[in-house]
């Protein structure tokens, strides 16, 4: 996503723009009918929406999915952040991982540090499982938690800059390449995603067959930074996808309404009729023959997210918001 002020300049950018556009319907109506895995959790989930009235919202500062004993989803409050970013956690033998901080910087606010030492401690209380920090792109709404881990010797919070991760990770070729690393008895892998941001990258979850997507790809409005990378990106995710069991992809938001094609406004701070997390393989398809087929740069709306290209005025106010990320 974006930080909450470039986004409300951005938006006033793209009202004063004529973007083209052009809506793609879903073919594929089949159902996800897979009991043996986490999706139908995670189908089945009903996340804290927000509230009407904030100032009476009663709700915990993040919203806890357990999809099994190594498995965590976490998303944080509406009210305390429109954004609400999702984090994931995924626990090994040797090592846990945790994929994003989220939107906010004080634990007073939200506790992600604290939620997450209590989990590993209950998997593992003793020695805890030390824990590496990775982050689905640069952006502060992804990040911003990193300074509650500044303090524990057991956490190692890796630059969300991909070519200084990829020297941290003891990736010899960088990430021009899929890389894999490992939590002990549970594979990683590492995919650079460019577009929506120059350091994006996909975490693949060999033990549940997850994408980890970001930005990249959401139930959302997804800016694109640079068309040609993210066209590269998608192109990378599909045939990724076509290699590999794909049992679910999942974003670092929600934006989406459960009616197709419909977005909630930027800032919502309460979507009662919010989509699913859940995006499956066939919508890489998707969105990947629609890119084919028509390369140009431009807004292109689907029934489950909308990518839409930045313009000059907000690739700059970007570049500008990076200096101080």
């Amino acid at each position: 996503m974006r930080h909450s002020l470039f986004l409300i300049i951005a938006i006033m950018a793209v009202s004063s723009c004529s973007i083209a556009e052009q809506r793609y319907a879903t073919t594929d109506k089949s159902p996800i009918n897979d009991s043996t895995s986490i999706v139908p959790i995670i189908e089945n989930k009903k996340w804290f929406h927000g509230s009407m009235t904030c100032n009476a919202d009663s709700a915990k500062p993040m919203d806890i999915l357990k999809l099994d004993e190594q498995t965590f989803i976490l998303r944080q409050n509406k009210c305390d952040t429109f954004e609400a970013p999702f984090m994931y956690l995924l626990l090994g033998s040797d090592k846990a991982m945790l994929f994003d901080t989220g939107a906010i910087e004080d634990a007073n606010i939200s506790p992600v540090a604290m939620e997450i030492e209590r989990l590993i401690q209950q998997y593992s209380p003793d020695p805890a499982l030390p824990l590496i920090v990775i982050h689905s792109h640069g952006h502060a709404d992804h990040k911003a938690g990193d300074k509650q881990f500044a303090n524990n010797k057991t956490v190692t919070v890796v630059s969300s800059d991909v070519k200084k991760a990829a020297t941290q990770l003891g990736f010899q070729n960088g990430l021009s390449e899929i890389q894999t690393f490992t939590l002990g008895n549970r594979s990683i892998r590492m995919i650079h995603t460019p577009g929506h941001h120059a350091d994006a990258i996909t975490i693949y979850d060999e033990k549940h067959k997850i994408l980890l997507t970001g930005d990249t790809l959401y139930p959302g409005l997804i800016y694109v930074k640079n068309w040609d990378a993210y066209k590269q990106s998608i192109n990378l995710l599909y045939a990724f996808s076509e290699e590999n069991e794909v049992a679910a992809i999942l974003g670092g938001h929600i934006e989406m309404s459960k009616e197709p094609f419909v977005l909630y406004p930027i800032g919502s701070t309460y979507q009662p009729n919010e989509a699913h997390l859940l995006l499956q393989k066939q919508d890489i398809a998707i969105l990947y023959n629609a890119l084919k087929a028509d390369p140009k740069s431009k807004r292109m709306e689907f029934e489950k997210f909308t990518i839409q290209p930045m313009n000059w005025f907000q690739r700059t106010l970007s570049n500008v918001f990076s200096l101080f990320n």
